[in-house]
């Protein structure tokens, strides 16, 4: 397992990589290709508690948060970031960070909503750490999804009204023709009465609990 070979906090310690970071996120333009490298490297080095904590210095997360809502409508970042920050959330330090930060549980709860299923997924598991560690936030956590399942019912509902409303678009009302042609040729397509009321009856008996004898008469 990489993440019991590598010590990831030696590494971010020999090679400063705390400050070269930050100093990259302080820009206010990045590059696609290097925000989504700077992503995808902490969420690398985010394995392991040592690495978390010293990922949770408030000012790099404050940038990286930055960087990651501006691009929220990127499918690659947005996927990257939901990832770095579910590994983020595995650990104290830095979990103690992105519970106390509302841009963080802002741009879950966006995720939680999108139509990537990967994202939507680490998304959700993200909301159900931070309901598990962050108290402020489950009443809000719960409106949000309350909303979303609100949402998609109503959307479920009204594709049913539509394809309803379609169905009964295809419904016309029968031509002269078509109506003589269920009239039997002997002009008694349509019953009297007493056959009517025989034919009824006989149907009523069929499914009727009732003893044949109370509709003997009709026999």
């Amino acid at each position: 397992n990489t993440t019991e070979i590598v010590a990831y906090h030696e590494l971010i310690i020999q090679y400063n990589l705390l400050d070269f970071f930050t100093k990259l996120l302080s820009h206010t333009l990045i590059e696609d290709d290097l925000l989504l490298s700077l992503i995808m490297v902490i969420g690398c080095f985010a394995s392991t508690p040592k690495s978390c904590s010293l990922f949770a210095e408030p000012r790099l997360l404050r940038l990286l948060v930055g960087h990651i809502y501006d691009k929220l409508y990127d499918e690659e970042i947005a996927l990257q970031s939901i990832y770095t920050i579910f590994k983020l959330l595995l650990h104290t330090d830095s979990r103690e960070y992105i519970c106390r930060e509302s841009k963080f549980i802002n741009i879950i709860q966006q995720l939680s909503n999108d139509k990537n299923t990967q994202i939507r997924t680490f998304a959700d598991l993200c909301l159900d750490i931070i309901m598990d560690f962050g108290d402020e936030w489950i009443e809000s956590i719960r409106e949000k999804r309350f909303e979303q399942h609100n949402i998609e019912w109503i959307e479920f509902i009204e594709s049913l009204t539509e394809s309803h409303n379609n169905n009964m678009n295809d419904i016309r009302p029968l031509s002269p023709t078509e109506l003589t042609s269920l009239v039997s040729p002997n002009n008694k397509g349509l019953l009297d009465d007493n056959d009517n009321e025989y034919n009824n009856m006989r149907f009523i008996s069929e499914f009727s609990d009732d003893d044949d004898d109370d509709l003997s008469m009709f026999d």
